[in-house]
This record gives structure tokens, C-alpha cells and sequence, in this order.
């Protein structure tokens, strides 16, 4: 059936995106299926849904499926298609997510600039966010973990610790 319609009917469209996203997410994580069954799943996911709302989604949930298969060429294609709907459509938090996706995936293909320009692209939407007026706390402190984790894996510890630091105040305000 369709989940998005649903949603929107009883007032939770943006709960549904959510939900869709995490849905992509999980397919495109899992261990043992092939890319091409993971495209498949993603596939059929976008064709049961008839709003375009999904769309910068399923966008952005081939190009992490590309991503952590290491098919680069196709998930910058489908991860700049991704990027111009979010930001057409204004929803800034989910570019957010599929960059912190990315970054995850890069650092641990052992990508580490990549990895570190991905959160600074994260780190640009979260503005974006925070002037949209959505809560980002839990994407900040992944940011600042992430670039923990790659400053010190770079043997740049002045950032490291800084961010580290950034980090506990977070947490300390909590």
C-alpha cells in the first residue's frame, strides 16, 4: 500500500519521509544481499509510492547504495540529484543524514578526506537545520565523533582533541 499517502492523511507526512529513509537505509547497510538486489529493493520501494516527496530519498538512498559498494561514478550522479531535490524541496535535515552516511561509509573504506569533506558538507546543511528550525543535536555530536575519529587517524591531534572537546560540552549541557 502506499505509506506516504497514509501519513499524509492522518497529518505525519514528514514522519513517513522518516520512516522511508530509514527503511533505505537498513537495505542498503545489510550485510549478504548484492548491490543489484539492494537496487531492486530500493526499486520497488519507489515505484509503491506515488509522491514525489520520496524521491530525493530513493535519490539519495542509491547513492549510498553505490557509496558502500564503492561505485563512485554512480553515486556522485545520484548523490548530486539527491542534494538539488533536498534542497528544492527544503528539507535540509535529510541531505544531512545522507552526507553523515556517506562519511560513515568513506571513513570506513578508509577514505579519510572524503569521508572528512562529506562532513563538512553535513556540517553546512546543519545550519540550514538549525535555521529551519529542526532539532540536530544528535547529528552534532556525530559530526564532532566522526571528525574525532578522523583527525586522530590523520595524526592531526590539535583537531582532534578540539573536536573531542566540542563534544563533551555538548554533552555536558545536556
Amino acid at each position: 500500500a502506499n505509506l506516504q499517502k497514509a501519513y499524509q492523511k492522518a497529518g505525519y507526512a514528514q514522519q513517513a519521509l522518516q520512516i522511508y529513509q530509514d527503511i533505505f537505509a537498513v537495505i542498503v547497510q545489510e550485510e549478504g544481499p548484492s548491490l543489484s538486489s539492494k537496487l531492486a529493493q530500493l526499486s520497488g520501494y519507489r515505484t509503491q509510492e506515488s509522491s514525489e516527496d520520496i524521491e530525493g530519498l530513493y535519490e539519495g538512498a542509491l547513492a549510498y547504495a553505490y557509496g558502500h559498494a564503492a561505485v563512485d561514478d554512480s553515486m556522485q550522479l545520484h548523490y548530486g540529484r539527491a542534494i538539488r531535490i533536498f534542497e528544492a524541496q527544503q528539507q535540509p535535515k535529510f541531505a544531512l543524514t545522507l552526507n553523515l552516511y556517506l562519511a560513515y561509509d568513506r571513513y570506513n573504506q578508509e577514505k579519510l578526506f572524503e569521508a572528512q569533506q562529506y562532513i563538512e558538507e553535513a556540517a553546512a546543511f546543519l545550519k540550514a537545520c538549525k535555521q529551519n528550525g529542526h532539532t540536530v543535536e544528535e547529528e552534532i555530536l556525530i559530526i564532532y565523533n566522526l571528525q574525532t575519529v578522523i583527525y586522530t587517524d590523520l595524526s592531526l591531534y590539535p583537531q582532534a582533541i578540539e573536536t573531542s572537546l566540542k563534544r563533551i560540552d555538548l554533552l555536558d549541557q545536556k
